[in-house]
């Protein structure tokens, strides 16, 4: 005969052991996240992206074929289908694998890129933001074209005229002329060719 105490324990037992299988079917805990405003794909999504899956999906490495650093990229998706439905957060796989409510979870375990799991904020925020219709753009367009500047450098002339009178000297710098007064060592005119970009040196 079983004493109450031993069946006491298996009863327990029984209901941590559910309990425990209840939590992995359900998955990560996503929190509640409820407002008028969209969610901003380039500064609120991309952030903790970057930090736990551009490591591994992303344009020049893309595990799976799946890049995830737009919107676009996403509704191509990879070898298991399109990651994003906009509008269907339960039909996405971006989220079901970092919600872990479907395998393979993301980030997986042990990644060497040390990514985590999204906390239930950040799974709130993803959530949200494909039910809003996962809108926005990627962050390389959002950066605009790269605009390229001059460096300041040591101002090497290697173009250099004296005026018949030795009053004078002219030095060439790239795509301008300096003008220099030799009695008063100051600069007394700078010409630009107007048809150049600043700091090109020709045409």
């Amino acid at each position: 005969m079983r004493s109450p105490l031993l069946r006491h324990l298996v009863i327990v037992g029984f209901a941590l052991t559910a309990s425990q299988c209840l939590v992995t079917a359900e998955g990560l805990p996503v929190g509640e996240l409820k407002r008028e405003t969209k969610v901003d794909f380039a500064n609120e999504v991309v952030p903790f992206l970057r930090k736990n899956c551009f490591a591994c999906h992303n344009e020049q490495k893309a595990k799976g074929d799946l890049n995830l650093e737009s919107p676009e990229e996403m509704l191509i998706g990879g070898d298991s289908g399109p990651a994003l439905v906009p509008g269907k957060p339960m039909e996405s796989l971006l989220f079901l694998t970092a919600a872990h409510l479907e395998e393979e979870y993301m980030p997986p375990n042990n990644n060497k890129s040390n990514a985590s799991n999204l906390n239930p904020a950040e799974l709130a925020l993803l959530r949200l933001w494909i039910e809003q219709g996962g809108e926005g753009k990627s962050s390389s367009i959002l950066a605009g074209p790269i605009e390229w500047e001059p460096l300041e450098g040591v101002h090497s002339s290697y173009a250099v005229a004296i005026s018949e009178n030795a009053r004078f000297a002219a030095t060439g710098n790239g795509n301008k002329l300096h003008v220099y007064d030799l009695r008063s060592g100051n600069l007394d005119a700078e010409l630009i060719d107007p048809a150049g970009s600043p700091g090109s040196a020709h045409r």
